[in-house]
Order: C-alpha cells, then structure tokens, then sequence
C-alpha cells in the first residue's frame, strides 16, 4: 500500500496541474496532509463516498496520463543514468548535467 502511494505522489509531482483544482485538493489532503475520508468530508462539504470517489478518479488519471506520456519511467532512467555516471564527474560537470538532463523533464 506505500508503494502505491509513493507512486501516486509521484504522478501527482509530474501530472498534478492537469488535474481539476477539486482533484488537486482533495488529493493533496489526503496523500500530503494525511487526513481521513472524514476530515476531508468535513472540510470540503463532499460526502466521505464522494471523497473516496474523488480520490479514486484522481489515481486513474494520473495513471492514464502516465501510461499516455511515461514520464514517470522516463525520469527513473535518467535518475538511474545520473547515478551511474556521476562518480566520475567533477562537480562542475555534475551541475552541468543536473541543468540539461532537468530540461528534457
């Protein structure tokens, strides 16, 4: 179940602004904040039901968007390709690559 959060926070740090501002929301109060279906409820006026609903469509785009896009699989690759060349770079050379490999994101 944390992996699946991990996950979902991460699409939502990549595909988060394409969400609905009510989406955004609820799903930062629930995965950021840690709060229940029932605060959420309660401070939003949606029905807990409807916050579990919510949160449920939130995940599925976020997954089509990342099935349609992949940047999330592509970011892991350069994140796993940075680590590997880095011990044989100067700092200047890994600031150097840090600022053109943040560009292709």
């Amino acid at each position: 179940m944390f992996e699946k959060k991990l996950f979902l926070n991460e699409l939502f740090d990549l595909y988060g602004p394409l969400l609905s501002e009510k989406k955004q929301d609820v799903f930062l109060m629930y995965y950021g904040d840690d709060l229940s279906l029932s605060e959420i409820s309660q401070q939003t006026g949606i029905s807990r039901q409807g916050v579990r609903d919510l949160l449920e469509r939130s995940a599925a785009e976020l997954e089509r968007f990342e099935g349609a896009l992949g940047l999330a699989v592509k970011k892991k690759r350069l994140d796993t390709l940075s680590e590997a060349i880095r011990p044989g770079l100067s700092q200047q050379d890994t600031d150097e690559l840090k600022n053109a490999l943040s560009g292709l994101l």
